[in-house]
Order: structure tokens, then C-alpha cells, then sequence
């Protein structure tokens, strides 16, 4: 059998956008604030460790350091533009 690097890599990028998708899918769903923005930041293994980032406070265009959170922890954004606890004990992690 022969392997083809050019369709694995195809086959990939394919899973890559379905999975891009469903999160857009979710975004639109959360109650996020109008002019709040919201941003899908790929190429990060930190959905497979169960872990995600948490951007706030921004400030000149950019934020401050992330904080990390492991999934199963609830992040409290009340105080913040968003207004909102997200919780992350659903988050997949494929």
C-alpha cells in the first residue's frame, strides 16, 4: 500500500475545518455582547491537554498575559464587558 502524503494532508486539513466550524457554530450560539470581540485561535494543543486560554483585559490593541484554565473550571467574566460565566466542563477536546 502506498501512502500519500498529499491526501493525508488534505484529509487533515479537511477534519481541521469541520472542527473550525463546529466552534464557529458554538460562538454563534454563546451570549456574547454586541461589539464584544471573540476570537478562535488555532494551531494550539491546548484543547487535547483539556486546558484553554483566557484573553481579557485588553489594552492598546492587545491583551495581557492569558490565564490558563483547565477544563471543568468555570470562568467567572462577570466585571468584564462580556458579563458572563463560561463554563468549560464541555469542551471538547478533539
Amino acid at each position: 500500500m502506498t501512502v500519500l502524503e498529499d491526501r493525508i494532508a488534505m484529509a487533515d486539513a479537511d477534519a481541521a475545518t469541520q472542527r473550525l466550524d463546529d466552534w464557529s457554530e458554538r460562538l454563534g450560539r454563546m451570549p456574547v455582547p454586541e461589539g464584544s470581540r471573540v476570537e478562535i485561535v488555532g494551531g494550539n494543543a491546548d484543547p487535547y491537554q483539556g486546558r484553554c486560554l483566557v484573553f481579557t483585559d485588553p489594552r492598546d490593541g492587545d491583551y495581557a498575559e492569558p490565564r490558563k484554565v483547565d477544563f471543568g473550571t468555570d470562568i467567572d467574566l462577570t466585571g468584564t464587558v462580556a458579563d458572563l460565566v463560561l463554563k468549560t466542563d464541555a469542551f471538547p477536546r478533539d
